[in-house]
């Protein structure tokens, strides 16, 4: 699989948002935060908690490094997963992705939303994630790697704007491509 993509050393991951989360607390809302981790890493890295919403607004970025082995990258899935915060008990889970790290290289820039599902990675959880992946040949610096992905999330926006309306209900209907879907 992973032999003939060519295999760049660095995937660079923005968790933009997330709506339609499932509500948490006794307000009838959450305080959901983001964590990425790749399966072969114990490593997870943490978005911000945003208090007080089901449709947070993250805009967190993070880059990982690749193995260069094309058998390793064939076993190789990125983990995003939505938790609640909370200050007496254990977090609670509100749902995650999982995604094939190759099916992205097949396409380099990768943004969409993705449904969540349960812990057990087959049912359908409440809520959405947007996110974009982009993979790079050089570690980028902290800004460097913001105005990249920024530059990518314009452009996809802006594709996604000038798609042509062919149903007649007013909103846009975007092409089904086979990209990238979390497993089930």
């Amino acid at each position: 699989m992973a032999e003939e993509l060519d295999i760049p050393p660095f995937m660079h991951i923005r968790v933009i948002e997330a709506r339609g989360l499932a509500s948490a607390d006794i307000n009838g809302l959450s305080d959901p935060y983001a964590t990425l981790q790749l399966s072969n890493s114990k490593e997870i890295v943490r978005s911000k908690t945003i208090n007080e919403t089901l449709e947070p607004q993250w805009k967190f970025d993070h880059t990982f490094m690749l193995p260069d082995s094309a058998s390793a990258l064939d076993e190789l899935d990125l983990l995003i997963r939505v938790y609640d915060e909370d200050t007496l008990n254990a977090d609670d889970f509100l749902g995650g992705c999982k995604f094939i790290v190759t099916d992205f290289l097949r396409h380099q820039v990768v943004s969409g939303w993705f449904e969540l599902r349960k812990e057990n990675w087959k049912k359908v959880a409440k809520g959405k994630i947007h996110i974009l992946v982009a993979f790079g040949d050089e570690k980028l610096k902290f800004d460097q790697r913001t105005r990249m992905l920024d530059g990518y999330q314009t452009k996809l926006d802006f594709m996604l704007m000038k798609l042509p309306n062919k149903n007649k209900g007013g909103k846009k209907k975007i092409s089904k491509k086979k990209k990238p879907t979390a497993l089930q």
